[in-house]
C-alpha cells in the first residue's frame, strides 16, 4: 500500500506553487580561528578569518579595536562593480596581550561606503585552563536547551526527527545521512573508504532524486516517531514547536535542483538551487508556509508536530532529479517546550567522517567520530558534575543542577527494552553511558522495545552484520561499579551543594544496589566487588563479569567512605557503619592487589581460566577463583592513591610515594605532532598498536596525584613534575591538533596531525583514546589546575589546634583552626563576648562519638581559615566538623577528640620556632618584671628569640607559655633538656579557650642561646617551640 501522508497530493498542486521563497540566502560560513587557541594574559593573539564572499569584493584592510571585552573588526572595499562570483578571502590581525576575561569578537564590513554590516562573531576566553573548560561543561551540558535541531549530524543525540516517512515513487530517492561534504565529488559526498575528514560541518545528509516519469512525485518527512506515517499515524505524541518562528538549514546541491521543503503538513513553494559548491543558509518563515491541498497561505498547527521537515520534487519541476545537501535543520527560536529540558553532556567532540560499515581490519575497526557521535558516559557527567560544584560560580551551579537532575531522572526511567537486573527493592544502577540530547524517548518504540521516557541508550549506525536487524551498534549499555561510584561521588556532592535530598538518596540507593549485586561473597577469593555488567548490547538477562579491577574497587571505597561520612554527619550511625563496612571490603581488596617488590599496585583479579589477551596478564597469585591480573595500568595506581591515600584506614598501610613515582618512572611519555613536543602520561607503559601517544586525561591524574603525595607526606618531592606536567596540560589545551580552543583533546599521537581520519586515536587494551575534545581530559585538566581531588570530599576542610597545627587530635574547649577554601565568603572578626556561633555568615557543627551535634563559637572566619572553639561536653572519639559558609557550602571532616591534645603557641603563628610567651624576673627584694622573648626582624619578616639574660644568682626567671588542649592532670616540662618545674597549668582565664603554663628556668642553661622548649601532657607531647637564654 502507498505510504499516506500530506504529501501524497503533491503530484496533483505542487507544480502551483513557483514563487521565489521568501528567505534568505547566505555564503558559506567565515571561520575565525585564533592562535593560540586558547590564549593566555601574556600572549598576542592572532586572529584569522577565512571563509568565501558572494562577490569579488572581499573583506580586505582590517582594523582591530578593543572596548570593555569586545573586539571590533572592521575591513572595508572601497571599490564598485564587483563581479558577482563566490570569492574564497582570508586574512589575518593580532591583538594583545589581553587581560584574563570572555572576549567577543564582532566582524564586519563596509562594501564601496555602505553601513557596515556584520558578518562573522565568535567568543573566546583569555586566562587559565578553567577559563577554557568552564564555557565547554556550560554548552555541553545546556546544549539541546539552546538548539532543537530536526538533523544536526548521522547519529546526533540532538537529531530530533526520523528521515523515515519516505512517499511517492520511493524507489526514485537515495538518502544518505552520514555524508562527508565533498566539493569535487560529483554526488557532493566523499566515497566509501575516503580519508575525508569534515571539521565544520561533521556530517551532511545527501538526498539524491532519480529522474521522474509522468505524474510521479517523490520526497521523505522527518518524522517522531519513527515511520509514523507508515504506521498509519498511531496514537502518539508531537512536538510542541510555539515559540519558533523559523526552520533553518544550510544547503547546497552539486547538479542544481528545484525542490520543496515542508514542516507540520503544510509547504513552501518551489524554490532553485544553482549547482555550487558552497552552503547557502535558507531561512522560512513558519507562518509563510501553505496548505498542499488549497495553496493558501496557513501555517500549521506548532502544538504538536510529528512531521518536523519535508523535501519532495515532482516530474513538473524536478523532471532530471538531482542531488540536494542539507545540514543544520533547526528551529529558531528555541521552541519554549525544550527550554527547560534536561540533558547529560556529549562526552566528545567529533568530526564528520566517512563511516565504516563493516569493521575495518587494521587497528581501528571503527573510527571514533562515528562510535562517540552521542555517547555521553556516566564516568564524564560524574566528573562534569563534581568539576561544576567545587567551582561553584551561579552558572556552574546552574549547569550542575542539569546533569544532577539528569542522574536522577534515569534511575527512575531505565531503558526496558534492555534492561539491567534489579535489586530485590525493584531499583537499578546507572548505564556506563548513555545517548547525550533530550533524556528519555520521545515515544514508545516498536515491541518489545522502551517505552516513552525511558532512557536513550549511545550507539551507531552500521550494517546489520555488525549491528543486528536495527543496524545500530550498542555502546557501553551495561554497568561497572566504578562508574557508578563517580556517579554517587557526584549525587552527595550535589545533593549537599543544591540542598536536594533526592540526589543523597539516589546515591544510597545506587550504593545499595550495587553492594546486592556486585558483592563477591564466596568467601575463597580476594574479596571485594566484582566488575559488573557487560556492555554492547549483550541481551537479558546481562551476566555478571566476575572479574575484579582495582580501579573500580578504589572508587567503591570512596564512595561508600563518604556515604559513610555522610550518615555520621546526619546523625544516622548505624548506615555510617554499614557503609564504612562496605568501604573496607573495597580497600581492603585493593591493598591485596599491591605489589610491594615493585611498589606497584596489580591490575585487579580476573576469575581462574580466563586466557591473557590484551589488558589480561593471568599469571599473578591465585586465591579461590581469582587470580591476580600482574598487568601495568597507570589508573591502578593514580585512582587508587587518590582514593585511598587520604582515608584514615589506609593512610599509614604503604608507603605512598612508591605508587607515585612508579608511575612517573613507567607511564611518561614524549610525542612530537604539528611540529610541537607533548610530554605526558599513557595509561599503559606502550599502546597496544600504532604510534605512540599521550593521554591527557591520565596526565592530569597524576598531577593532582603528585601534589596530593606531597601535601600528605609535608614534602615538595614531586612538586616540580606536577608543576611541568601542569604546563604541558595548558600546551594541549592551545596547541595539540583538533582541539577546540576550550577543552582538552583525550589523546596526542606522534605526528598524530598527519594520520587518517580512522588513525586518529590512541590504541590501549580497553579503549581507543580519540584525538577529540573530551570531557574527561578537560575536567581532569581543570580540577590538576584547581587542586581537586575529585575521590575525595569535593570541599574539603583540615582541622587542627590552632596553637600546634597538629591535626591528629583535639580537646572539648580548645582553640582549633580549620582550613579550607570555602569556608567563608568574606572575612569577619569576633568582637562580643561569649563569641557568636554564626559568623560572616558561616557555621562550625560539631556532631560527637555520642551522636549529639553542638554549634562550635567562632573567633575568625574567612575563605580560607577559620579558629573556634571546639565546644565543651564533646565526646571523646571521632566526630564530624562541618563548615557552612552563607552559601550553603558544606566543607566535611573527621578529626579525633580526646582528653587532652597539647599544643603551644609560637610568636609566629605557624607552631613551631620561637614562643608565644613571657619571661618573669623575681629579684631578690620581690620586685616583678616582665620581659619579652621574641622580637620582629624586617629583615627576616618574622619573629626571632630575644635572649633571656638569667641575671643575678638571687634572680629567679619564670617562662609563661600559653597554648590550647593542657588541661591534663599530668603535665611535665623540659627547657634544652633539662626538666622545669611545672608551677600552673590550666585555664588562662582571661580568654576561652587558652591556657596557661608557667615554668621555672633552670640557671643551668646559662649561655646555651636557642634551646627547646617540650611540654608532655597526659603522656602526650605538645609541639616544640624555642626560646634564648643568654
Amino acid at each position: 500500500m502507498k505510504n499516506i501522508s500530506v504529501f501524497s497530493f503533491l503530484g496533483l498542486f505542487s507544480f502551483l506553487f513557483v514563487l521565489k521563497l521568501n528567505a534568505v540566502a547566505q555564503t558559506g560560513l567565515t571561520q575565525i580561528e585564533l592562535a593560540p587557541a586558547a590564549p593566555a594574559t601574556r600572549d598576542t593573539v592572532m586572529l584569522k578569518l577565512s571563509g568565501e564572499w558572494s562577490d569579488a569584493c572581499v573583506p580586505r584592510n582590517p582594523s582591530v579595536s578593543v572596548s570593555n571585552n569586545r573586539i571590533t573588526l572592521m575591513s572595508a572595499n572601497p571599490s564598485g562593480g564587483c563581479a558577482t562570483v563566490i570569492t574564497p578571502f582570508n586574512f589575518s590581525v593580532t591583538v594583545g596581550p589581553l587581560a584574563e576575561g570572555v572576549y567577543e569578537i564582532v566582524a564586519l564590513h563596509s562594501a564601496a561606503g555602505a553601513l557596515p554590516r556584520e558578518f562573522a562573531r565568535k567568543t573566546f576566553t583569555v586566562g587559565t585552563i578553567s577559563d577554557g573548560v568552564f564555557p565547554l561543561l556550560w554548552r555541553r551540558t545546556l546544549y539541546n536547551r539552546i538548539g532543537f535541531y530536526v538533523f544536526q549530524d548521522a547519529d546526533s543525540g540532538i537529531n530530533r526527527g526520523y528521515p523515515s516517512g519516505f512517499f511517492g515513487q520511493i524507489e526514485k530517492l537515495s538518502l544518505d545521512a552520514a555524508c562527508v561534504n565533498d566539493p569535487a565529488a560529483a554526488n557532493g559526498c566523499a566515497p566509501a573508504g575516503a580519508t575525508r575528514l569534515d571539521r565544520v560541518r561533521g556530517n551532511v545528509m545527501r538526498l539524491t532524486f532519480a529522474s521522474l516519469s509522468a505524474g510521479q512525485f517523490v520526497g521523505v518527512n522527518f518524522e517522531e516517531p519513527e515511520n509514523w506515517a507508515a504506521n498509519f499515524k498511531p496514537p502518539s505524541r508531537g512536538y510542541d514547536l510555539r515559540g519558533a518562528t523559523e526552520i533553518v538549514f544550510e544547503v547546497r546541491s552539486p547538479t542544481g535542483i528545484r525542490v520543496q521543503f515542508g514542516v507540520g503538513e503544510r509547504v513552501t513553494e518551489f524554490r532553485t538551487f544553482q549547482p555550487s559548491q558552497n552552503f547557502e543558509t535558507v531561512r522560512i518563515p513558519l507562518n509563510s508556509l501553505r496548505d498542499p491541498s488549497s495553496g493558501a497561505i496557513s501555517p500549521p498547527d506548532l502544538s504538536a508536530v510529528h512531521i518536523l521537515f519535508a523535501v519532495a520534487v515532482n516530474v513538473f519541476n524536478t523532471p532530471n532529479g538531482g542531488t540536494l545537501l542539507l545540514d543544520n535543520i533547526r528551529f529558531e527560536p528555541v521552541p519554549a517546550s525544550v527550554q527547560n529540558e534536561i540533558s547529560f553532556p556529549l562526552g566528545n567532540q567529533t568530526f564528520g567522517v566517512v563511516p565504516q560499515l563493516e569493521k575495518a581490519s587494521g587497528r581501528v575497526p571503527i573510527p571514533s567520530d562515528q562510535v562517540l557521535r552521542n555517547l555521553t558516559t556516566t564516568y564524564e557527567s560524574a566528573l562534569t558534575l563534581l568539576t561544576l560544584l567545587q567551582r561553584g560560580q551561579p552558572q556552574d551551579l546552574s549547569a550542575a543542577r542539569v546533569i544532577a537532575d539528569a542522574f536522577h531522572y534515569s534511575l527512575q526511567h531505565d531503558n526496558s527494552g534492555l534492561p539491567l537486573p534489579k535489586s530485590s527493592d525493584g531499583s537499578v544502577g546507572w548505564r556506563n553511558a548513555y545517548e547525550n540530547g533530550p533524556q528519555g524517548l520521545f515515544n514508545d518504540q516498536p515491541q518489545p522495545g522502551a517505552k516513552a521516557g525511558e532512557m536513550r541508550l549511545a550507539g551507531f549506525s552500521a550494517s546489520p552484520s555488525l549491528c543486528g536487524p536495527t543496524g545500530y551498534c550498542l555502546v557501553l549499555d551495561g554497568a561497572y561499579g566504578g562508574n557508578e561510584a563517580f556517579a554517587i561521588l557526584a549525587m552527595i556532592a550535589a545533593g549537599l551543594r543544591l540542598n536536594q535530598p533526592t540526589y543523597l538518596a539516589d546515591a544510597e540507593k545506587v550504593g545499595r544496589w550495587m553492594i546486592e549485586k556486585l558483592t563477591d561473597r564466596t568467601g575463597t577469593g580476594y574479596g571485594g566487588y566484582y566488575l559488573g555488567y557487560p556492555d554492547e548490547g549483550v541481551p537479558a538477562p546481562k551476566p555478571l563479569l566476575t572479574g575484579k579491577s582495582i580501579e573500580n574497587n578504589a572508587d567503591l571505597a570512596a564512595a561508600f567512605y563518604y556515604l559513610a561520612l555522610l550518615a555520621k554527619q546526619q546523625g544516622r550511625l548505624s548506615d555510617a557503619a554499614f557503609w564504612q563496612e562496605r568501604s573496607n571490603i573495597a580497600g581492603d581488596f585493593v591493598m591485596a592487589m599491591y605489589d610491594a617488590e615493585r611498589g606497584r599496585f596489580f591490575g585487579g583479579t580476573v576469575p581462574v581460566g580466563l586466557p591473557a589477551s590484551s589488558g589480561i596478564c593471568p599469571d599473578g597469585p591465585r586465591k579461590g577463583n581469582d587470580v591476580i591480573n600482574t598487568c601495568d595500568f597507570l589508573d591502578s595506581n593514580s585512582f587508587t592513591i587518590l582514593a585511598l591515600a587520604s582515608l584514615p584506614r589506609y593512610r599509614n598501610r604503604i608507603d605512598w610515594r612508591k605508587p607515585t613515582q612508579y608511575m612517573l618512572d613507567n607511564f611518561a611519555q614524549t610525542v612530537t605532532a604539528n611540529q610541537q613536543e607533548y610530554r605526558g602520561f599513557n595509561i599503559v607503559k606502550a599502546p597496544t598498536a600504532g604510534p605512540n601517544g599521550v593521554a591527557w586525561e591520565f596526565t592530569a591524574q597524576a598531577v593532582v596525584v603528585f601534589r596530593l603525595i606531597d601535601s600528605l607526606c609535608g614534602e615538595s618531592r614531586f612538586a616540580a613534575s606536577a608543576n611541568a606536567y601542569l604546563e604541558q596540560l595548558r600546551r594541549a589545551q592551545n596547541l595539540a591538533p583538533f582541539g577546540d580552543g576550550q577543552g582538552l583533546v583525550a589523546a596526542t599521537l606522534q605526528n598524530g596531525d598527519q594520520l587518517p581520519p580512522l588513525e586518529q586515536c590512541l590504541s590501549t587494551p580497553f579503549q581507543c583514546i580519540a584525538q577529540r575534545s573530551g570531557l574527561a581530559a578537560s575536567t581532569w585538566a581543570a580540577m590538576a589546575e584547581r587542586n581537586f581531588n575529585t575521590l575525595a570530599w569535593p570541599w574539603p576542610c583540615y582541622p587542627v589546634s590552632a596553637a600546634s597545627f597538629n591535626g591528629t587530635q583535639l580537646a572539648p574547649d580548645s582553640i582549633a583552626s580549620v582550613f579550607g577554601a570555602t569556608l567563608a565568603n568574606n572575612i569577619a572578626v569576633s568582637n562580643s563576648a561569649p563569641l557568636p556561633t554564626t559568623l560572616g555568615g558561616s557555621t562550625i557543627r560539631v556532631r560527637d562519638s555520642a551522636n549529639v551535634e553542638r554549634l562550635a563559637q567562632l573567633f575568625f572566619v574567612s575563605p580560607a581559615q577559620i579558629n573556634f572553639l571546639l565546644p565543651v561536653g564533646t565526646a571523646l572519639g571521632e566526630a564530624i566538623v562541618t563548615v557552612t559558609n552563607s552559601e550553603g557550602v558544606p566543607s566535611i571532616s573527621t578529626i579525633m577528640v580526646s582528653s587532652v591534645a597539647p599544643g603551644l603557641f609560637a610568636a609566629n603563628g605557624d607552631g613551631q620556632g620561637v614562643a608565644a610567651a613571657v619571661a618573669l624576673r623575681v629579684k631578690a627584694n620581690g620586685t616583678l618584671t616582665y620581659e619579652a622573648i621574641a622580637r620582629f626582624d624586617t629583615a627576616q619578616n618574622k619573629f626571632v628569640p630575644s635572649a633571656i639574660d638569667l641575671g643575678e644568682a638571687t634572680d629567679q626567671l619564670f617562662l609563661s607559655l600559653y597554648g590550647t588542649g593542657t588541661r591534663g592532670r599530668s603535665v611535665t616540662a623540659s627547657i634544652g633538656g633539662v626538666n622545669a618545674e611545672v608551677l600552673y597549668a590550666g585555664k588562662q582565664g582571661d580568654f576561652v579557650g587558652l591556657d596557661q603554663l608557667n615554668l621555672r628556668i633552670p640557671r643551668s642553661l646559662i649561655g646555651r642561646g636557642e634551646v627547646n622548649v617540650a611540654v608532655t601532657v597526659d603522656g602526650l607531647a605538645a609541639n616544640i617551640v624555642t626560646v634564648s637564654i643568654r
